[in-house]
């Protein structure tokens, strides 16, 4: 636990591109890794089945080579002994017995012909009979050899056991044909019982051999070797050795105490000469002899590690392409961050005309970081965009106050004087004066609402009748104002002179512009929508050109020149409201005349809008 801490703190502070190439690097390195084991152990089991598998074909090769001279033995050595003439001469009971020197010359003369014959027949072996020493042609040692060498041997005792009963022996032979000592040869010799009963009624039996050169043998044995340095030897059922791929190589191996036998388990470890060997055994199909394979595990080592290096060779060939690729990755993703990073420490040095299209080059790859980019700038655009929109909000904001004190130092003095004027024409009795000094008097004290921006739904259209009532002095009451506000709407607020404006409007620009228009009629109404109020104005005048609604009803900030009108009520909603929030000109249906707009307010009480705005 305090090394995995260790190296998660490590981490922590490595720079974000040795991270990043980490990242990269360690679950390939991790899949390598696991890759190369996986392979390492599927390759030995595969090479050491395949070396197996190619050892079992050599050995069956050898095998049914062997197997053949085997086979060729025994088919001659029936052929000696089921040939009649050599049974008829063998059959006499004077045959092979000590006598004159003449009749052992004629039964040489009368037996060699039918050996020559039978060899004649199978070149690649050699017969023979064993005669007594006493017999004079028992010295040829070509086709007849003394019977002394059979009874001489140290093994005599188990071999003449299995003659008698019948079956046959097999062992090494020397050939002693030559006086040369290195030009003998060892043969593998097959023995059998030739049983003559003689004409005096006396049974009798010679031995007789067929043989084949221990060098052929030896060279099959030679081509079941499956690596340089391997031995392979053939023993009998008795655990004799008969021939080996290296007489050398095995005489060295004997010489330390190795022991040749068939007792080895297969694929078992042997330690001989300094050298470990596998060992693998086959049984000949014919018989119950072995082959036996002793394989040095350093050439069978060898072969695989031939094939490790090259899984080496292609791990570091991969890891070397994966570092690379991670560098230039981690290079290029950091690269991009810095370039962030850097406009991001502009910006907080106070640079605001930073943009970082222009700190790296126009190479758009469509990832994350593009659009990190893009909304950077964008975020840039957009602060610069507000501070300049706060700047010019201040400046209205200052005129706006400027106004409202200047309105402040005149109310007063107006409302007073307008009250002498209504008390004084009540006195004369004078109505008509006193109830437009009071309409005018009421106008303005709403107007100024003591300074405040959120005026009572109720106080709003009071307001309204106000200017109404006052302008229908000047054109003789051709206005005619209804209202359709229902009481439950008039207990909500609104901003103040949001309605009165486009009654002006449709006054101004209907018949103060018209002289032909001599009446004007003028709807209030207001509905309850989703929690928001909406107003509609209607008028039957001149109506309004759309592009004219859309410029007046424009998101941008209108000037200071244009008071309390249109554009002004526009932005004072959204400003306060939000976005969704404003005025809408209705043209559709209006094309002949007539005027439509749509007040789109939130709706709050008295108390909630002067929290909002802050007037509280």
């Amino acid at each position: 636990m305090k090394l995995l801490t260790y190296i998660k703190q490590h981490f922590r502070r490595l720079s974000m591109r040795r991270k990043l190439f980490l990242s990269y690097m360690l679950p390939v390195l991790f899949c390598c890794i696991v890759v190369i084991i996986v392979a390492s152990i599927t390759l030995q089991k595969r090479s050491e089945k395949n070396l197996r598998e190619t050892l079992d074909q050599y050995n069956t090769q050898a095998d049914n080579l062997l197997t053949s001279y085997l086979q060729s033995m025994q088919y001659i050595t029936r052929q000696i002994l089921n040939n009649s003439e050599l049974s008829r001469i063998c059959s006499d009971p004077d045959f092979a017995r000590p006598g004159d020197d003449l009749s052992s010359i004629r039964e040489y003369l009368q037996i060699n012909p039918i050996f020559q014959l039978i060899e004649l027949q199978n070149g690649n072996y050699r017969i023979g009979m064993y005669v007594p020493d006493s017999v004079l042609y028992s010295i040829n040692n070509y086709y007849f050899y003394p019977l002394s060498e059979i009874t001489g041997r140290g093994d005599y005792a188990s071999l003449s056991e299995v003659l008698s009963s019948g079956s046959s022996v097999y062992c090494i032979l020397q050939d002693k044909s030559t006086s040369d000592p290195k030009s003998t040869q060892d043969y593998l010799a097959q023995i059998t019982s030739f049983n003559i009963n003689s004409g005096d009624g006396t049974a009798r039996s010679f031995p007789v051999k067929t043989e084949i050169s221990v060098a052929a043998l030896q060279k099959a044995l030679t081509n079941a070797r499956l690596t340089e340095g391997s031995l392979v030897y053939l023993i009998d059922d008795r655990g004799s050795l008969i021939a080996s791929s290296d007489p050398d190589s095995l005489s060295a191996l004997l010489s330390d105490n190795f022991h040749v036998n068939n007792t080895f388990a297969d694929w078992s470890t042997i330690r001989s000469c300094g050298t470990d060997y596998y060992v693998y055994r086959h049984r000949l199909s014919s018989n119950n002899w072995w082959i036996v394979s002793l394989i040095p595990r350093a050439e069978y080592g060898r072969q695989v590690y031939s094939l490790s290096l090259l899984l080496l060779f292609f791990f570091a060939i991969v890891m070397m392409i994966a570092a690379i690729t991670s560098s230039l990755l981690a290079r290029y993703y950091t690269n991009r961050i810095s370039v962030l990073n850097s406009a991001i420490n502009e910006v907080k040095g106070g640079n605001l005309s930073v943009q970082v299209s222009r700190l790296t080059p126009p190479l758009p790859s469509g990832d994350e970081m593009d659009t990190l980019y893009q909304n950077f700038d964008y975020m840039i655009q957009r602060m610069c965009d507000l501070m300049k929109e706060e700047y010019r909000l201040g400046k209205s904001i200052s005129h706006a106050e400027m106004r409202a004190l200047q309105a402040q130092i005149n109310p007063h003095f107006l409302y007073n004087t307008l009250d002498l004027i209504n008390w004084g024409a009540m006195d004369y009795g004078a109505d008509k004066v006193a109830r437009l000094s009071r309409d005018l008097g009421q106008f303005y004290r709403l107007s100024l609402n003591h300074g405040n921006s959120s005026i009572r739904i109720a106080d709003e259209i009071r307001h309204v009748q106000s200017y109404v009532s006052i302008e229908n002095v000047h054109y003789e009451d051709a206005i005619d104002l209804r209202i359709d506000v229902p009481d439950e709407i008039r207990q909500y607020a609104c901003l103040n002179i949001t309605l009165q404006p486009f009654v002006e409007n449709a006054i101004v620009h209907g018949m103060a512009e018209h002289p032909e228009i001599t009446s004007c009629d003028i709807t209030i109404r207001a509905v309850l929508r989703d929690g928001d109020i909406i107003f509609t104005v209607t008028d039957d005048g001149p109506g309004i050109d759309p592009d004219m609604a859309a410029k007046i009803t424009d998101d941008s900030m209108p000037g200071s020149g244009k008071g309390f009108g249109v554009a002004n009520i526009c932005f004072r909603i959204r400003l306060c409201y939000g976005s969704e929030y404003g005025v809408r000109y209705i043209t559709e249906g209006h094309e002949d005349g007539g005027c439509e707009v749509e007040i789109r307010i939130k709706a709050l009480s008295l108390t909630a809008l002067q929290k909002e705005l802050g007037e509280q």
